[in-house]
């Protein structure tokens, strides 16, 4: 719903067939453009959050009056980093409009710096549209709200906290898609289960780094307690490299929320998304609430086509330990008689032709925390 409408001439108006608005303004020596869903940007994006609403004015192929999308884009990803809270989101977003805000006043500077001081344009920022102010800056709070948000580095910073929580959490989806692709050719594998794949990813983890990592009980509540709701989303982001260092997941990681605008990267994030989602996570339906959680996520990207895509190669690369995790020859091997995981079981080991992993203590806030965020080769 448009908040900058009253007062204001409209020029043109149009219903799409999503449910969304497109009310065309003159202004100036032009027009610009408010894409809106039935509620406004604080409503969906900020106070609260609606996967539906965002995901489909970002899909929209009009462009929206500028720092629209960006703001949008900004909630989804604090969405992704915490699907249950909502101090990322709003941080993000006050980041995102506190950059278009700079950005404006920087370019009308540059701009004004060619002429005198009497042809100067008072005040500079009115190249903003009307509906950046209406629609997003004086609802958030205005500059009262992007002033106390932390600064970019800060943000930065707290995010790197949970980023060893994404790698576990990305990793364990990479085992469920891996899974995935040995059911279609091994009708013996057990059904999906949050637990055996926890149990397997420490066993992957112990082959790929000699790590331990967490104890099963803190996988699942990394993976089922913080992010469940997000997992299509981060372990899609988690898979597309936008350099060859860094993928859209870091990049999100790193508060750089406008990634996913980058041309041909949101509509690869929401077809990987949506794949993920119906043919694995959906899957893994003795998960409480699952089923409507991926129902929600399916709703949010109807219209958009399913991208198949491959799990990380270093996954990949495990993959006899993941399908012999998944047997209950594996599995017994690997547990003691009360059902407690032995890493280092040699029975286990055996059957795969591989030596005990070495161990070695597992570095939470080593230097390697950037290229450990996800599973990307």
């Amino acid at each position: 719903m448009t908040q900058s409408s009253p007062g204001r001439d409209i020029a043109a108006r149009q219903q799409s067939a999503d449910g969304l608005t497109v009310t065309t303004y003159p202004w100036r020596k032009g027009h610009y453009e408010v894409v809106s869903s039935e509620d406004s940007f604080v409503k969906i994006a900020h106070h609260r959050f609606d996967l539906t609403q965002v995901c489909r004015i970002l899909l929209h192929e009009n462009r929206s009056f500028r720092g629209h999308k960006d703001a949008l884009a900004a909630a989804l990803c604090g969405w992704m980093l915490d699907p249950k809270g909502w101090a990322p989101r709003r941080r993000l977003v006050a980041l995102s409009i506190g950059t278009t805000l700079a950005r404006a006043e920087q370019a009308a500077k540059r701009q004004s710096g060619s002429q005198n001081s009497t042809e100067r344009p008072y005040p500079r920022l009115t190249r903003l549209s009307p509906a950046f102010f209406d629609e997003l800056y004086d609802p958030i709070g205005g500059l009262r709200t992007i002033l106390r948000t932390l600064a970019w580095d800060l943000v930065y910073q707290e995010f790197g906290i949970q980023r060893d929580k994404l790698y576990d959490t990305t990793m364990i989806a990479a085992i469920d898609h891996c899974h995935y692709r040995l059911t279609a050719s091994n009708s013996i594998l057990d059904r999906l289960s949050v637990k055996r794949s926890c149990e397997v990813y420490v066993l992957v983890e112990m082959a790929i780094s000699g790590c331990q990592g967490p104890n099963v009980a803190n996988l699942k509540d990394h993976y089922l307690g913080r992010f469940e709701k997000s997992i299509p989303f981060l372990y899609a982001a988690s898979t597309i490299k936008l350099t060859e260092k860094q993928t859209l997941l870091n990049a999100i990681a790193g508060a750089n929320s406008a990634a996913i605008l980058r041309p041909g990267i949101l509509r690869e994030l929401f077809g990987r998304t949506l794949f993920y989602t119906q043919n694995v996570y959906a899957k893994n339906d003795k998960t409480k609430n699952r089923v409507a959680f991926a129902r929600e996520i399916s709703t949010a990207l109807r219209g958009v086509e399913p991208r198949t895509f491959d799990p990380p190669d270093r996954v990949c690369a495990c993959t006899k330990i993941i399908e012999h995790g998944y047997t209950r020859a594996g599995y017994d091997a690997c547990h003691d008689d009360a059902g407690k995981l032995r890493w280092n079981s040699p029975a286990f080991w055996s059957a795969l032709d591989l030596p005990v992993p070495a161990y070695k203590r597992r570095s939470r806030k080593g230097s390697n925390r950037e290229q450990k965020s996800l599973p990307s080769e």
